[in-house]
């Protein structure tokens, strides 16, 4: 589905899909150029017609308070109340955001988007958005930091991008035509959605499948002991060594 809109994603559409479906927030990791952003984008003309009017793009080295939430109003301070002034970029009314280099936000803007991720709330004021997408670039570029583990864990998936650089005439010539061919914009979208749509119903069914939830919890259950135990004996042999 996402050969309408990318090439090269077809070992990540399934995670890709997955986490759309269930509105969990996710990071997709790689080097500039590779589509983190455009995807993105296009995927937002999923849940409105005017993309640009509930699409947020923020820039995690540049953005700031007044970016993404506007200048508190004087006048409701003044009656105990905290209230913000819109305007085209601020928060309150996107229902897909996008974060880029969020791995480079500073400590005050990196507790903003944890209360965003943890609570769906900015500043205790509940927000609408449906999709949140994080890019950043591999930790080995120039002034990328290893992202703080509270706001990771906010995340249900990091996912590798895959990359072009050794990608053969087949691939390229798919990249040609996508961007060049006579295709309309936004195509793929309405496949895209009704997967989700699909996707969505098949996990209600299943969660309501008694026997079969009840068989996922012990999987996860054991699967995340076993995960447990493993890092206590790596943490273990760590300090032994030194």
């Amino acid at each position: 589905m996402l050969e309408g809109i990318v090439v090269g994603w077809e070992d990540i559409e399934d995670v890709f899909i997955a986490n759309l479906a269930m509105k969990r927030p996710f990071i997709l990791v790689g080097r500039h150029g590779i589509c983190k952003t455009k995807v993105s984008k296009e995927i937002s003309k999923i849940y409105q017609n005017d993309v640009d009017s509930h699409f947020r793009f923020y820039d995690a080295t540049k953005d700031d308070l007044i970016s993404i939430a506007g200048i508190p109003i004087p006048e409701q301070l003044k009656k105990g109340k905290l209230a913000f002034s819109h305007h085209d970029r601020t928060i309150w009314e996107a229902i897909v955001i996008v974060v880029d280099e969020i791995s480079r936000a500073n400590k005050d803007n990196s507790n903003l988007w944890l209360e965003i991720l943890e609570e769906h709330t900015c500043f205790g004021i509940k927000l609408p958005y449906e999709t949140f997408i994080a890019t950043m670039n591999p930790e080995t570029y120039a002034s990328t930091f290893q992202l703080d583990e509270a706001l990771i864990d906010r995340f249900y998936a990091v996912i590798p991008v895959p990359e072009f650089q050794q990608a053969g005439a087949g691939k390229i010539a798919e990249i040609i035509r996508l961007n060049f061919g006579d295709r309309e914009n936004g195509v793929g979208v309405s496949e895209i959605r009704a997967k989700l749509e699909v996707t969505r119903e098949n996990f209600r069914k299943l969660r309501s499948h008694e026997e079969f939830f009840e068989a996922v919890v012990e999987f996860v259950s054991r699967f995340i002991e076993v995960l447990l135990s493993q890092k206590g004996r790596i943490e273990h042999k760590s300090q032994i060594v030194r």
